[in-house]
C-alpha cells in the first residue's frame, strides 16, 4: 500500500516506547519509502516520528471530506484455516 505526499493518517500502533504518540493521533504524509517500509509523517502535535510498516508500526489512511472512513483491516492470520480446509473429502 503506497501513501502518498499530502495524504492524512492516523496512528494504530506503534510499539517505540519512547513516543508521545498514541493511537488515533493524525498527521500529514511527507514521504513514503517503499524500499525501507518507512513513511516520514509531520504529525499535528509536532512529533516528525517516522513509521517503520515493517517494525509492527501501523497507521490507516483519514478519509478526505465526504468520504466514509477506511475499514479497520485485521492482521492476516497465516495460521487460520481457509474455507478449502472446512469440507470433508469424498
Amino acid at each position: 500500500m503506497r501513501y502518498q505526499p499530502a495524504e492524512r493518517v492516523a496512528l494504530v500502533n506503534t510499539d517505540d516506547p519512547h513516543t508521545a504518540l498514541r493511537p488515533d493521533d493524525e498527521g500529514t504524509v511527507a514521504h513514503h519509502d517503499e524500499a525501507t517500509a518507512t513513511v516520514d509523517i509531520d504529525w499535528d502535535s509536532g512529533s516528525r516520528l517516522p513509521m517503520c510498516l515493517d517494525a509492527d508500526d501501523r497507521i490507516r489512511r483519514q478519509p478526505r471530506p465526504g468520504q466514509p472512513p477506511e475499514p479497520a483491516r485485521r492482521p492476516r492470520d497465516h495460521h487460520r484455516p481457509t474455507e478449502e480446509h472446512h469440507h470433508a473429502q469424498p
